[in-house]
């Protein structure tokens, strides 16, 4: 038997060891290399919105773990794996479990994913995915991550200006 370890964050209790959905979700999801392939994330999305209640902490632990800890998981994926949770989010009709779940892992993910992304490019789609599940009322205060982007966008600037204002100190 294969015994998955997803990570442990503080305060985060140790998540189970992923089923056989969970250990298949996980090898589907390291084919998923861009946001852009739609057919395959619609496949992964019908794939989860399929599953009864009790598969719900083993997609997020398979999502968790490929986003997270996977070390070979270029940054690429990542956004690719939060774009299908967007999906799944805002496809609704599965158990009220996942929503709960997937929110909170969406959020945490989000974070990472925005605080590794180096360029205007990705950020720019981190924000276009943030406002595809921000539509849907219920998922908006779920998910609630506009604070975050406007914060994260507004820091750089911040911080120029600290810079640009701090006396410079001639070196002799």
């Amino acid at each position: 038997m294969l015994v998955v370890h997803v990570g442990v964050t503080q305060g985060q209790a140790a998540a189970p060891e992923l089923s056989d959905f969970g250990r298949a979700l996980l090898d589907k999801l390291r084919s998923l290399t861009s946001w852009t392939d739609l057919p395959y994330v619609r496949e992964l999305c019908d794939l989860v919105l399929g599953l009864p209640a009790n598969e719900a902490a083993h997609v997020v632990g398979a999502l968790r773990q490929h986003v997270i800890e996977e070390q070979q998981c270029p940054l690429e994926a990542r956004v690719a794996a939060l774009y299908l949770m967007s999906a799944v989010l805002k496809a609704g009709g599965y158990p009220p479990v996942l929503t709960e779940q997937l929110s909170t892992a969406f959020h945490e993910m989000f974070k990472l994913v925005w605080d590794a992304a180096d360029d205007e490019h990705t950020r720019t789609r981190l924000t276009l995915i943030v406002s595809y599940v921000a539509t849907n009322p219920e998922l908006r205060s779920k998910v609630d991550l506009e604070a975050y982007i406007a914060l994260m966008a507004e820091l750089p600037a911040r911080d120029a200006a600290a810079a640009a204002a701090s006396p410079q100190r001639a070196v002799s």
